[in-house]
């Protein structure tokens, strides 16, 4: 039997641990869509804790797609840099 503190492979991807965080919606975003610092800190606890796979919650994928002041927009090249900060400090 597997236990969950196991490394897993995902096809090419490889997950030190089974711990998987699914996807939710943190209201992370600004009025803009712009990424809050509430986000990044959300990812690197989640990161400190020992999870392997976090799944990202629901980000709108154009303006008009936002269904709250507080989500999360991905449809600009400005918010590469955002989420490019997250990745790297996870």
């Amino acid at each position: 039997m597997k236990k969950i503190f196991e490394q897993i492979s995902l096809g090419k991807l490889v997950v030190k641990n089974r711990l998987v965080r699914s996807a939710t919606f943190e209201y992370g975003g600004a009025e803009n869509g712009v990424i809050t610092p509430l986000l990044k800190n959300v990812h690197e606890e989640l990161a400190k804790g020992g999870v392997g796979l976090i799944i990202t919650g629901m980000m709108a994928t154009e303006a008009n797609a936002c269904i709250s002041p507080g989500m999360v927009r991905v449809d600009l090249p400005s918010f590469i840099p955002q989420f490019t900060e997250i990745v790297n400090s996870v």
